[in-house]
This record gives C-alpha cells, sequence and structure tokens, in this order.
C-alpha cells in the first residue's frame, strides 16, 4: 500500500485555486488532498470517495446548490457526520457564519490562516489527535472497576485543549464555551446501594454526554462525578443548548439499580468568552465552579451560564426557535415582546396577500407590546448570568 493510500482524505471545496493549492502544500506531510472548484462537484466526490475531513469556502457552503445542508440530511450517517470546516475570508459577514453554524458546520478557518493552525485543526477532526474518549459502542457499564471513565480524556490534556482554543479565540475572536456537569447524590447512592451501582450510574453519564458531543468536542471526567466540556468555537447559546440536550436525555433514561427505577440528577454550569490577554484557564475553570455551586443550590437539573455580553440581550428569531428545539424556551421569555413585534410586518403582508382577515389581532399586539424595550445589542462591559430551569 503507497504512502498515500495510508493517509486520510481531505476534500477541499474553494473556488480559489490559489488557496486550494497551499493547502494542499501544507498538508502533504498528513492528508492526501482532492479539489472541487464549486459546491456540486465537491459534493460527487463526497458521495463517491471515503473523505475523512472537508473544507469548504463559506459561501460555496451555503448557497443554493445548498451544500452543508445536503450534506447534514443525508441518509448515510457517515456522510452526515463528516466534520465540516468553513474557509472565512475578511469580506464574509458575521451572519452568513451564525447561519452556517445553525445548518450544522464543524468548526471555521480564518483566511489568512497560519500553518501550524492548519495542521493542527484538521488533524482534530480527521480523529488524528485529541480523541481520547470511549468508543460510543462499548458498553461502559460492564467494564470492571473505573476503567471506562479513565478512557475519557484526563484533566491534564482538556486543559491543554481548552489553552490552546484560548490563543485560536485571542488570534481570531471567536468564542470559546466550555461546561461542568456533575452527577448529584453519588455518595448517597454508594451508601444506599454500593459502590459498583455508583460506578454504573457514572459509565451511563458518559455514555449519554458521548451521544450527543460534536466530533470537535472534548470530555473529560475529573473524578468527584465532575465531567468537564469544552466547546470549540461555540458561543454560550449554542454551549447551553448542548448541555440541555445533554440532561435532557439523562432525565429520559430508565436508569435502575436492583431492579428499581432510581433516577440521575444533574447540576451544570456553562461559562463562554472571547479571550483576551489575561485569560487563562485557571481563571475559567474557577468561574465554572462558582457557577456549579449556584447551580447546586438551586436544585436537580439546572444549568447556570456565564455569557458573552451581548449573547443574552441579543436574541434572534432563528435563535429563539433553537430554544424552543433544544427544550429551553425559557430562555428567550424576556425577548418575546421584541421578537413578535420583529414578525409584525410579514404578519400585515401576510394578511395583505393572503386575506388572513389579522388587521385586529396585528393591531392589539402593536397596543399591547409597542411599549417593549428594544433588544440592546451592545458590548457593554461585563457578563450577564442567566439562571435557565430545564425540563
Amino acid at each position: 500500500m503507497s504512502e498515500a493510500e495510508n493517509k486520510p482524505v481531505i476534500l477541499l471545496i474553494t473556488q480559489s485555486s490559489r488557496s486550494a493549492n497551499m493547502i494542499e502544500k501544507l498538508l502533504r506531510g498528513y492528508f492526501t488532498s482532492l479539489k472541487a472548484g464549486d459546491a456540486e462537484s465537491g459534493w460527487n466526490l463526497l458521495v463517491k470517495l471515503p473523505v475523512a475531513v472537508i473544507a469548504c469556502d463559506l459561501g460555496l457552503a451555503i448557497d443554493n446548490f445548498g451544500l452543508l445542508e445536503r450534506i447534514r440530511n443525508a441518509k448515510d450517517r457517515s456522510l452526515a457526520t463528516k466534520p465540516v470546516l468553513l474557509l472565512i475570508g475578511e469580506q464574509d459577514q458575521g451572519k452568513k457564519r451564525e447561519n452556517a453554524l445553525g445548518l450544522g458546520a464543524t468548526d471555521f478557518i480564518n483566511m489568512p490562516f497560519s500553518s501550524s493552525e492548519l495542521i493542527t485543526r484538521t488533524q482534530m477532526h480527521a480523529g488524528l489527535i485529541g480523541h481520547h474518549s470511549v468508543d460510543p459502542t462499548l458498553e461502559m457499564e460492564h467494564i470492571p472497576s473505573v476503567n471506562g471513565l479513565k478512557q475519557l480524556t484526563d484533566e491534564k490534556y482538556f486543559n491543554s485543549r481548552l489553552q490552546h482554543e484560548l490563543s485560536f479565540s485571542l488570534r481570531h475572536k471567536n468564542v470559546v464555551s466550555i461546561g461542568k456537569l456533575r452527577v448529584n447524590g453519588l455518595k448517597q447512592l454508594v451508601a444506599k446501594f454500593d459502590k459498583n451501582a455508583a460506578i454504573g450510574i457514572l459509565h451511563t453519564v458518559a455514555r449519554i454526554i458521548q451521544e450527543n458531543m460534536r466530533e470537535e468536542d472534548v470530555l473529560a471526567y475529573l473524578g468527584d462525578a465532575d465531567f468537564c466540556l469544552l466547546y470549540p468555537a461555540t458561543n454560550g447559546i449554542e454551549a447551553f443548548a448542548a448541555a440541555n440536550r445533554i440532561l435532557k436525555n439523562i432525565e429520559k433514561h430508565d436508569n435502575k439499580i436492583n431492579g428499581k427505577t432510581v433516577p440521575i440528577a444533574i447540576s451544570g454550569a456553562i461559562s463562554s468568552s472571547v479571550a483576551s490577554e489575561d485569560t487563562t484557564v485557571e481563571k475559567l475553570m474557577g468561574i465554572l465552579d462558582e457557577l456549579l455551586v449556584r447551580a447546586l443550590s438551586e436544585g436537580d437539573n439546572k444549568i447556570v451560564s456565564v455569557l458573552q455580553p451581548d449573547e443574552k440581550e441579543y436574541m434572534t428569531i432563528e435563535r429563539a426557535l433553537k430554544y424552543i428545539e433544544h427544550g429551553a424556551a425559557d430562555g428567550i421569555k424576556d425577548h418575546l415582546g421584541e421578537l413578535v413585534l420583529s414578525i409584525l410586518p410579514l404578519l400585515e403582508h401576510a394578511d395583505l396577500v393572503l386575506g388572513l382577515e389579522l388587521e385586529s389581532v396585528n393591531q392589539s399586539l402593536k397596543e399591547r407590546l409597542g411599549k417593549s424595550k428594544p433588544v440592546n445589542t451592545g458590548h457593554d462591559a461585563g457578563v450577564r448570568e442567566t439562571r435557565e430551569k430545564i425540563g
């Protein structure tokens, strides 16, 4: 077998032959490169060949062909879960990036890029580095002692990955989010049943977390019933939705000990930030610990989060729908008036075109919501805390 056949394949979909050639040259020692100049050609290669990673121009990923959407909606699960890295040019606007995230983009590479950043991020998403998590096909409850948990990332590795993401955030002004989930009442379970029962619960929680992670996310088990999650290039709203999804699935799980149903209770914390010169791993983990203490004080199945200064007050229809989709509707309650007012022009136009007889309804909405305060999208200093109840 040739050296090229041993390397994973990266598919480069870009209109810039110069960028494609540069990326191919930089990754030559790690990947076999395929190149396509448009979305349709890229799709045709993707469905025929064993591609490990896709790197695509932002514009080509979300143009009329709908490449990113086609990938994420593919019936073939191995295709639908392929990591898609978007190449972001200086002209690309923030809204396009946000839309791409909503469609399932895995990561972004800002142009121009550093060679070390390109190599590290493509290798990470291809699974060549950084994947120390348990194979999700393993039945973790049957692994003796705590070996299943030891196969997860440890604290040292987690901190090194967080430091890497903070360095990337400092250069590119991307948001980094981290989370901590604690299994509550584990010592009481040991006292009531035995140590093996408690370990079984930890295995179950670890498996459910992994089933709800993206490939680029990092999971660590810190001991003492604490799990830590790193969400690269992910804002606090998206990270909260991801943590909420995990908690929902844990709550739904029918956990049994000695034939009896024993619910698993979780508390969580989420912190998001854009790194500055004085941001350190220690500071962020300290903030996360403080948030977790607050979550524990509020009872089981709560998440306490600290978002970027502009995240809590900046709410779009798309974000609101995502909150509702993930069962976190409490997060939009302070914005409902503004959101309804923002779609009034659409309702009025629909009434005019479709004859829905909404004039009195629209007028009533204007009168009742007209005094709502406008959404503040400013970048004022500090952070805003939100507490969300799960369920």
